[in-house]
């Protein structure tokens, strides 16, 4: 298993590393062996690998005129790690949406409860 870091953050973990360089008659990107990669994708988002600059990220500056805006994309690089490594990631993630969770199961509870009222009340009066 891999993680993947870009300006000091875990963006991502991976089974493997999914290498990709920019194709020089389309300019798309494609996957690559190791020593012919430029970048490496996480989650379908490209990153550059330490040194190379050849991966950029198209945004979009204006929606009617549909002007775009090309940028060199972050670097990233992958490393080794364990699975002990995973579960306290995932353990910390965990924690920090159990308050969420939380909210989540009050307002499903709630919204469950007025459709099943509205559903009474429809039932009731020969609607349905």
């Amino acid at each position: 298993m891999f993680k993947v870091v870009s300006n000091g953050s875990v963006i991502g973990y991976q089974t493997e590393p999914w290498f990709i360089k920019r194709n020089p008659e389309s300019g798309a990107y494609i996957r690559a062996e190791e020593e012919d990669a430029q970048g490496i994708s996480v989650s379908g988002v490209p990153y550059n690998l330490p040194g190379h600059t050849e991966i950029t990220q198209i945004r979009t500056v204006d929606e009617e005129s549909g002007e775009t805006e090309e940028n060199v994309a972050p670097e990233a690089y992958w490393d080794d790690v364990d699975e002990a490594e995973i579960l306290q990631a995932l353990q910390a993630a965990n924690e920090d949406n159990a308050g969420k969770i939380g909210e989540v199961d009050d307002t499903s509870t709630a919204s469950l409860a007025a459709v099943t009222e509205l559903y009474e009340q429809l039932v009731e009066k020969g609607v349905i």
